[in-house]
């Protein structure tokens, strides 16, 4: 009994280690259980990208159709999904009807190109769009995208303004002066108008220039003009007409040479096939400011070269000027100093005045008294200094010093108004003093020489009080009720020109008509040299700079012709 026990005891006991080992082993895979490894994407070549870009030209009734050659290593087939492509800019998109794939499905070989067509056809708005082609392969779910651009354009019913083509624009440098110039010839820019012929919009994108200069070979492009931003956009209508203008700008306008630019100008439409162009003609001339100041130069130095007649006679009177210039500089009585300088002053204002021979003659009769003035102050002025070592050597007393110092003044008084015999007998006198101071006879003499020192001081107080009388009469005149009738009696006569003063006609009348004269020979000059010198006046360089120099240097031919020459006076009223 107890062997049967442990016998049951036993065979539980490897029951239960076998179960147990059986339950910590895996159970074996399944058939069905064994996992599927993913397929690998196949390769796909597409020649000559992985890309579709189609160009065409709306209305002509055609279809425009772009290629793509695929192919791969293994057998293939490829359904093909249309995708509306899209225009963002104008916010429109060419829907899938006007788009056809063929074929489709494509079947590719093992090893070969399969040819994919994309097709567009006529009908679709024109634009740029863009979008994907979609292949996917139904069996493996695999898909390719491929990137499709597509760019419609169409003829732009256009054309310019028939008065606006060919435009020819005339203009001039940057100056502050240019408003004195035509508006004809300073005109600062393009003006076109363009006519839509067509139903539909037209949308200016863009414009060029490009114009070359004949002489200077410079290039006129569109940077030289001004960024108007009233062109981004430009709308015409359906059978509209819009003005398109554009501005030189100033900066880049000045460092442009004088010269004639020929080129085209082309204005660029949104989806048009082609832009509208014409030819374009700028001339460019120098500007005013440079201009006025050469005939301004030349005017100067023709008055330059008229003065040169009148410097001939005005030299060799000059060379006998300065050495009495000289010896009034030299002298040692201020005062007779200061009055000869005074008339050396009067006589050189007279010396710039001499225009002929006449006035020369005229001038040279002042040299001899003024001459001669100088020589006997000279000559008094020795008699003075033996005078002094006279005095020094023997002791005068100060009654004969006073009398001898109003003998050289009454002397000095005369010599210096002119009244030559009263100055020879003061020297004289003055002689006479010295020789008696010597011989010690001063006394008599001295008695003799007080009445014409008397005489020579009341003659001075006469002027002075003359002089005062008149000064007071003048200022009597000026206080009677009457001057308003005497002031416009006087203009009546500077108005009809019966009765001028001198100085009136020197100071007014000369210097108005000399003025009036130059702004007349200077706009005759800039109207015939620079004006109608031609278009691109300046672009000759140093020979138009020299034809309004001469201009201005032969002026005074012109300005005396105003009076007295017909001949040439009547070329000036051509």
């Amino acid at each position: 009994m107890t062997r049967h026990l442990m016998l049951i005891v036993a065979v539980l006991g490897l029951t239960f280690h076998g179960v147990s080992a059986q339950e910590a082993q895996p159970p074996p895979p399944s058939p069905d259980a064994v996992p599927r490894q993913a397929a690998e994407k196949p390769a796909l070549q597409f020649y000559p990208s992985q890309s579709i870009e189609i160009r065409g030209l709306l209305g002509e009734g055609q279809s425009f159709t772009g290629y793509l050659l695929i192919s791969s290593s293994s057998e293939m087939r490829l359904q093909a999904k249309l995708k509306p492509l899209k225009d963002a800019a104008q916010a429109t998109f060419l829907h899938s009807d006007f788009l056809a794939v063929s074929p489709n499905p494509l079947n590719i070989e093992p090893g070969r190109n399969a040819e994919l067509s994309f097709t567009v056809e006529d009908g679709g708005a024109p634009g740029a769009y863009a979008g994907e082609l979609e292949l996917l392969e139904e069996k493996s779910g695999n898909k390719w995208i491929i990137p499709v651009e597509v760019n419609l354009r169409q003829h732009a019913n256009a054309k310019i303004y028939p008065d606006d083509e060919s435009p020819q624009v005339n203009t001039a440098g940057s100056s502050f002066l240019n408003f004195l110039l035509p508006k004809s010839i300073r005109q600062d820019g393009l003006n076109i108008r363009i006519d839509n012929d067509g139903d539909g919009e037209l949308t200016v994108s863009n414009i060029s220039l490009a114009l070359k200069g004949q002489n200077t070979n410079t290039a006129l492009t569109e940077a030289f003009l001004r960024p108007d931003t009233s062109l981004d956009g430009l709308e015409i209508g359906p059978k509209g007409l819009e003005a398109l203008s554009l501005h030189f700008d100033k900066k880049a306008f000045k460092g442009l040479p004088a010269d004639t630019y020929k080129g085209e100008f082309r204005i660029y439409f949104k989806d048009a096939a082609e832009p509208l162009s014409t030819n374009v003609v700028v001339n460019k001339r120098m500007g005013a400011f440079g201009a006025i100041l050469l005939l301004i130069l030349g005017i100067i130095v023709g008055r330059w070269i008229k003065g040169l007649d009148k410097a001939k006679n005005q030299m060799e009177l000059m060379e006998r000027f300065v050495p009495l210039r000289v010896k009034v500089d030299k002298l040692t009585d201020l005062l007779a100093r200061k009055h000869l300088w005074d008339e050396l002053a009067l006589l050189e204002s007279q010396i710039d005045k001499v225009q002929s021979d006449e006035s020369r003659a005229t001038v040279e009769e002042g040299f001899p008294p003024l001459e001669k003035k100088v020589d006997q102050i000279r000559e008094l002025e020795a008699l003075q200094e033996r005078l002094s070592e006279q005095f020094k050597e023997e002791k005068a007393s100060a009654e004969i010093k006073s009398q001898a110092s109003q003998q050289l003044r009454a002397a000095r008084d005369a010599i210096l108004d002119g009244n030559e015999q009263e100055a020879q007998e003061a020297i004289q006198k003055m002689d006479e003093l010295i020789n008696a101071l010597s011989k010690d006879k001063s006394k008599g003499i001295l008695d003799e020489l007080i009445v014409p020192a008397a005489q020579a001081v009341k003659r001075q107080m006469t002027k002075l009080l003359q002089s005062v009388e008149a000064e007071k009469g003048e200022k009597g005149k000026g206080e009677q009720p009457a001057w308003r009738e005497s002031f416009f009696f006087r203009a009546m006569q500077w108005i009809s020109g019966v009765s001028m003063s001198a100085r009136f006609r020197y100071g007014f009348i000369r210097p108005l008509v000399t003025l009036a004269t130059f702004i007349v020979l200077l706009l005759l000059g800039f109207d015939e040299i620079y004006v109608n010198g031609g278009e691109t006046f300046g672009a000759a360089g140093i020979m138009d700079y020299l034809k309004l120099f001469l201009w201005g240097v032969v002026s005074d031919v012109f300005s005396r012709s105003l009076t007295s020459d017909d001949l040439v006076g009547g070329f000036i009223g051509k």
